[in-house]
């Protein structure tokens, strides 16, 4: 067993020859080399055959173009852990397999413009570094001490996990090569930033400090930005007449009521933690000036990073706070500060680089739910306006038998909500008289089962007086309330049922009911039991963890 651990590893990489001569070229091509298909999918298949072809393009990022077989891999991947199928999942799946993919490629883009791209000998290094970790890891917590052999390691990983430490290898080499680009990539920015950020000792230890600041706020929401400009510095000369702060941000600021009664301290804590929160909506300098204001201090006038509000700020408080082994441990403190700012100003640069390399969704159906779901309409003539146009694009996707089944169930949910919106009786109706039609096509052309569709389907049957029909529906809808979180499916099945006088269906359902929710308790209280098991098993193994590192160092 001996030697199977990081020489391995490197031996590996060298065989594979993970060489880029031309990083993102390599990059697509690690994206695209494997066949993902071998036939239709659960997914897919059973609904509209092949819905997403391999070297079908559907998007576009920047000069970047996200393919379907990479949507697809990511969408097999995600369901291994949440297993579902049905349309209003396979949307879901394959819209969140896009952002993934979108953010990705606009990532790989910004760091190459920005030069921080991981080289190939880089990607190796973190990879030959990630696996090291990851052994540490085991061997802290599976072996006494954290000592023993490789054979020692081994044995134990078989009895706690029932995999040997050939397998932990190969699943670690077998993990997705674009993941290492990205994570080396961002490792290697994170630290080219560090430098810059490394405190002296009195950095550091205001770092400790707790810090409490108010603010006034002028916002350009309601005025233009010139006159919050000007209100804002109205504030200021009252604060620097005598004013007192506290009595300004009640007559000047324009935060809610929450924050002026709490005399506009909101950005209260640790130093650190005061300057992330202050960094969100100021440019780094003037963080900087507000956070080295004396107690009682007043800041200029600031202008936010966006430049449509203006700020006033003012210690109100600041207490020494240093760690007990701050001088022990002061290069420590030291580097996990400089990390922390490095992460934050990456998180942020990043951010607003990526935002550069636009998302464009060439599949229309994809367009639409993304259009419709995703971004709120909040009045009713903008979510008519905006469901008139995910209709128009629906219709366009029923012609194609591999997007039908989803277009359908899109449309259906579109349709749904508009039925519901505050208009005249007769839209109402066309609406309504729509949706009838769309759950009728549904079920005829072979949507899978879904209760919810089943009970609204019944819904508008009843509706149309069409009540055999709709008996049918309810009953398929009770026979798919199957788990124990249906039972509050199993419920409604039974309030329509009874308020239509279907009484044996109603009893049926019921009973269902009961029976659903006993099974939900019991599953919640065994899922319980088993947790508190597992929390006094972990407190166990850290006391004896503790005992032992505490007779270690006696010795």
């Amino acid at each position: 067993m001996a030697g199977i651990t990081v020489r391995s590893i490197r031996n590996t990489l060298r065989k594979k020859g993970v060489r880029w001569l031309v990083v993102i070229g390599a990059l697509i091509v690690a994206l695209s080399m494997v066949s993902l298909w071998s036939g239709p999918t659960d997914l897919m298949g059973g609904q509209n055959g092949n819905a997403i072809q391999d070297r079908e393009v559907i998007a576009t990022v920047g000069k970047e173009s996200i393919y379907g077989e990479e949507v697809m891999k990511i969408v097999r991947q995600n369901q291994q852990f949440n297993p579902s199928s049905g349309p209003a999942s396979e949307l879901q799946s394959i819209d969140q397999a896009i952002n993934q993919l979108a953010y990705q490629k606009a990532f790989v883009q910004a760091a190459k413009k920005a030069g921080m791209l991981a080289s190939g000998r880089e990607v190796d290094a973190f990879k030959e570094k990630t696996f090291r970790d990851q052994l540490a890891s085991y061997r802290a917590s599976l072996l006494k001490d954290g000592k023993g052999t490789d054979a020692d390691l081994d044995k134990e990983m078989k009895k706690q996990y029932g995999m040997s430490l050939a397998d932990l290898e190969k699943r670690f080499m077998e993990q997705d090569e674009t993941m290492f680009v990205l994570q080396a990539t961002q490792q290697k920015w994170i630290d080219s930033l560090k430098s810059k950020y490394l405190p002296n000792d009195e950095q550091l230890k205001l770092s400790y400090d707790e810090v409490e600041t108010a603010r006034i706020v002028l916002n350009s929401d309601k005025r233009s930005v010139e006159e919050a400009k000007k209100k804002a510095e109205e504030a200021k000369a009252a604060v620097a007449g005598g004013m007192k702060f506290e009595e300004a941000v009640k007559k000047f600021s324009d935060d809610v009521d929450f924050i002026k009664n709490q005399k506009g301290i909101i950005d209260k804590g640790r130093y650190g933690d005061v300057q992330n929160m202050l960094g969100y909506r100021l440019k780094p300098e003037d963080v900087g000036k507000i956070l080295a204001l004396p107690v009682n201090g007043t800041s200029d006038l600031i202008e936010a990073s966006d430049g449509k509000s203006f700020f006033l700020y003012q210690m109100v408080s600041r207490k020494p706070n240093l760690p007990k082994d701050f001088e022990e441990k002061k290069k420590e403190y030291a580097e996990q500060y400089a990390n922390q700012r490095a992460q934050q100003e990456f998180f942020k640069s990043t951010s607003t680089a990526t935002q550069e390399y636009k998302t464009d969704i060439k599949i229309p159906l994809i367009k639409a739910y993304r259009d419709w779901k995703m971004n709120p309409h909040p009045m009713a003539a903008e979510k008519m306006k905006a469901g008139t146009a995910a209709l128009k694009a629906i219709d366009e996707s029923l012609s194609q038998p591999r997007w039908s089944i989803m277009a359908r169930f899109l449309q259906i949910e579109v349709l749904k909500e508009l039925a519901a919106l505050p208009a005249d009786e007769k839209q109402k109706a066309e609406y309504n008289d729509q949706l009838l039609g769309a759950l009728r096509a549904f079920f005829n052309e072979g949507g899978a089962e879904d209760a919810e569709l089943r009970i609204l389907f019944a819904e508008r049957l009843l509706a149309n007086k069409e009540e055999k029909a709709a008996k049918d529906s309810l009953e398929i809808a009770l026979a798919n309330a199957y788990k124990p979180e249906h039972f509050g499916l199993a419920e409604r099945i039974g309030e329509v049922a009874k308020k239509h006088n279907m009484s044996e269906l109603a009893k049926e359902a019921t009973d269902k009911r009961k029976d659903l929710f006993d099974q939900m308790v019991k599953q919640r209280a065994e899922e319980q039991k088993a947790m508190m098991e597992q929390q006094a098993q972990q407190k166990k193994m850290a006391e004896e963890a503790a005992k032992a590192n505490k007779a270690n160092q006696a010795k």
